[in-house]
């Protein structure tokens, strides 16, 4: 009887399936597809951010964060989610999970993760650089907010704002190359590391408060705040920093005999000229001409920024000029070392 039954009796095979069903792979293009989703949603968290440097004000804004924000965690989620229902028989063979192709296929699963967020990472990279490089010529903002309280203060109390930024002047240091504050309390900073700048413009308003007009440049290396249109720096290729300065002082040229001829016949340069400001006009995208005879001048397309300050001594006007990038600066024009 034993030895019929043994004889009837399946012979077993090494390669018998087992009594639970492996881990399975989750499929190539839903996990790849997946990966791809998760890093695109990281690439427009980052560029989203950028745009709003502070937590949004708006409605819109908030739901836009919070619907990428649950986007950044809801792909991870749905890879997890899945990868159980793709494999609700098989966890109860963990213990078999040794035999699977020596380990080497679940060692593979990954690798779509992994090659996703290499895509969200050399996505990010240059959109992490405007960031990094923001976040430095946010600290050039900061210094120019310095000067605005005496400005407010003045405005305030006299209910305008001539002669709000007397006394008031540019110290270099940090990330501050060179500027000016006007009698009239315009601040204007530059920053020769970047060739960037950012100017802060002052408004009463019909209540007494004061606005303030922030214009940076370059546009897309500055706070969301301060951008104000498109520069000279789209026509980069078609000239050179040399023509810029040349340019510049060729504009700076006609306000300083002005200047000069106007100083000449008061006998001071207090109320020489009248306060001008420039914007976008050609290769001049900023120039300034205060009121005390002080000529601002930058020009975006190579960063070029010229400073010409004049002095009256004797019955006879000579200027200080100063221009960066200090490699451009004609003779005469180099900036202090």
């Amino acid at each position: 009887m034993s030895a019929e039954s043994n004889e009837k009796a399946p012979a077993k095979s090494v390669d018998a399936v087992p009594a639970h069903p492996p881990l399975k792979l989750v499929p190539a293009p839903f996990a790849f597809g997946l990966a791809l989703a998760w890093s695109g949603t990281v690439v427009a968290f980052i560029d989203f951010t950028n745009s709003h440097p502070r937590y949004p004000d708006d409605m819109i804004d908030e739901v836009i964060v919070w619907v990428l924000r649950a986007l950044f965690v809801a792909c991870p989620l749905v890879w997890i989610g899945y990868t159980a229902w793709h494999n609700r028989d098989g966890f109860r063979a963990w213990p078999t999970l040794r035999r699977v192709g020596g380990g080497v296929r679940i060692v593979l699963q990954p690798v779509y993760w992994i090659l996703g967020c290499l895509i969200a990472i050399l996505l990010s990279m240059p959109r992490y650089a405007d960031y990094t490089l923001r976040a430095k010529m946010s600290e050039v903002v900061l210094a120019a907010s310095g000067f605005k309280t005496p400005i407010v203060e003045w405005a305030a109390e006299k209910g305008t704002l001539t002669d709000s930024g007397t006394g008031l002047s540019v110290t270099p240091g940090g990330r501050v190359t060179a500027g000016l504050v006007s009698h009239d309390g315009l601040i204007v900073l530059y920053n020769s590391e970047f060739r960037m700048l950012i100017t802060l413009i002052p408004e009463v308003r019909n209540d007494g408060r004061v606005r303030w007009i922030c214009d940076g440049m370059l546009v897309q290396h500055v706070p969301a705040e301060c951008r104000q249109g498109k520069t000279s720096h789209a026509s980069r290729e078609r000239g050179s920093a040399n023509e810029d300065v040349q340019e510049l002082l060729k504009r700076g040229a006609v306000w300083q005999s002005n200047v000069a001829r106007a100083a000449l016949s008061q006998g001071t340069l207090t109320s020489s000229a009248k306060t001008t400001i420039v914007r976008r006009d050609g290769l001049v995208d900023f120039a300034l001409l205060d009121t005390n005879g002080r000529i601002a001048l930058y020009s975006d397309r190579h960063g070029v920024f010229a400073l010409l300050e004049p002095q009256l001594k004797s019955a006879q006007i000579t200027w200080r000029c100063r221009v960066w990038p200090a490699k451009v600066a004609p003779p005469g024009c180099a900036p202090e070392p």
